[in-house]
């Protein structure tokens, strides 16, 4: 069994998900000619399909978030997870956003709690 992994490139940050705050969408990509006919028949002409995978952090200090969101901000990334219909699986994402909300201050250190994204297969 597969356990689960996030990397984004070659960095690991499997440790800032948090536990069940990984969700995963299958959404299928449809011709334009896809529609329904007089007779409200669906008719379908799938082209492929794609992922989108949404994650919710620990947690995060503010390194690690800096780490983080300079990992995410190129126009696309390589983004390694656990796939549940084809496992551990490398594929390009790009994201359509990243949040974070400022939480505590400990010892002068400031850490973001409800860090969350999106990516969504290129």
């Amino acid at each position: 069994m597969a356990l689960p992994v996030f990397k984004v490139g070659a960095e690991d940050f499997t440790s800032f998900v948090r536990i069940n705050k990984f969700k995963w969408t299958r959404n299928d990509v449809d011709s334009d000619k896809s529609g329904r006919t007089m007779d409200v028949l669906m008719h379908r002409k799938r082209l492929g399909q794609k992922r989108k995978i949404s994650f919710t952090c620990r947690r995060l200090s503010c390194a690690e978030l800096q780490r983080l969101a300079r990992a995410l901000n190129p126009e696309y990334v390589q983004i390694t997870y656990l796939d549940p219909e084809l496992g551990v699986v490398t594929k390009t994402f790009y994201g359509t956003s990243i949040s974070a909300t400022t939480g505590i201050v400990v010892g002068g250190e400031t850490y973001w709690d409800d860090t969350g994204f999106e990516l969504v297969e290129r």
